[in-house]
């Protein structure tokens, strides 16, 4: 009597397939799970900062947090800190289980930009409240693309004019190229176009001779020359009358 055996059964493909089936499960829960985002537990802000107060980034960043801390898009965060006129630049990352930790680097401001702006010491213009812009920064003044120069010209001046009469309180550089400067003492220096470094020469050598002792009196030089410059003076406030007073109060007449 011949033996009878079953036909061998390959349970390899069958165990793959049910492992597969079973990952595909524990993904579809792990997916399930991330969708129903917990909310971030703790706002964590980093960095050294004057200006920049909490409750402003917060807010900032309060549309973002309300989305929880898995689907909180961390470049989204980033771009409504860039819109806080102190922010410098900012790093977002998420802390597990439940932190967001901001790290902030705060604007160093160089001088006032225009009036009303501010830039900073990486030559980029911004906007403070009026109240929040520090007193005794210098004046500058340019077009929008030419905030380096103007910074640099500036900075190779003053480092020259610094001990002398003539240290500056403000630069411009209007449409024309034409560079215009105001010293601490109220004169102004008009410098033409060009490299307004040479005309230190001629300020620091002639204009300073002639003029030291009449300087209170300048209201302003101009160096636009190639072999000289101008001067204009101040105006001299006209005299005011003093009323004669008699006994009583009274106004005297003739």
């Amino acid at each position: 009597m011949s033996d009878l055996r079953m036909p061998a059964i390959n349970l390899k493909p069958f165990l793959l397939g049910l492992l597969g089936m079973v990952a595909v499960g524990c993904c579809g829960l792990l997916l399930l799970r991330a969708t129903s985002s917990p909310d971030v537990a703790e706002l964590e802000i980093l960095g050294s900062f004057d200006r920049v107060a909490a409750a402003d980034i917060e807010a900032a960043l309060r549309p973002e947090l309300d989305r929880g801390f898995l689907a909180l898009p961390l470049a989204g965060a980033r771009d409504r800190l860039a819109a806080l006129p102190w922010v410098s630049r900012s790093r977002v990352e998420r802390i597990w289980p439940g932190t967001l930790r901001v790290r902030i680097w705060e604007r160093e401001p160089f001088a006032r930009w225009n009036q009303d702006d501010l830039v900073d010491t990486e030559s980029r213009v911004f906007t403070p409240k009026a109240e929040e812009i520090p007193g005794k920064l210098p004046l500058l003044g340019g077009i929008p693309g030419h905030e380096r120069e103007v910074m640099e010209t500036y900075q190779r001046l003053q480092e020259r004019l610094r001990e002398t009469p003539f240290a500056l309180s403000a630069l411009n550089q209007d449409a024309r190229g034409e560079w215009t400067a105001r010293t601490r003492d109220g004169i102004e220096l008009r410098l033409g176009r060009g490299t307004p470094d040479e005309k230190l020469d001629m300020l620091l050598g002639a204009v300073l001779r002639k003029l030291a002792e009449e300087l209170p009196q300048v209201g302003h030089i101009d160096l636009r020359y190639t072999n000289g410059f101008a001067v204009g003076w101040r105006s001299q406030p006209q005299p005011q009358p003093q009323p004669n007073n008699a006994v009583g109060g009274s106004e005297k007449n003739g």
